[in-house]
């Protein structure tokens, strides 16, 4: 039992060492729209939700 447990492991973790990728990964064009990515600047905060909950102890 154990023996078969064992195999049933080392299978199954060689099976999913295949899965990844390798490489650079590419972002996909959009799905819809003009077909160009819109440039993000990394620095921009998101804006803020309304419907977020306030905290308990604002400051």
């Amino acid at each position: 039992m154990r023996l078969r447990t064992l195999m049933l492991i080392s299978v199954g973790t060689l099976a999913l060492t295949g899965c990844g990728l390798r490489g650079d990964l590419q972002r996909p064009a959009p799905m819809w729209g003009d077909g160009e990515a819109v440039p993000m600047d990394p620095d921009q905060e998101a804006p803020e939700d309304p419907n977020a909950p306030m905290p308990i102890n604002p400051s």
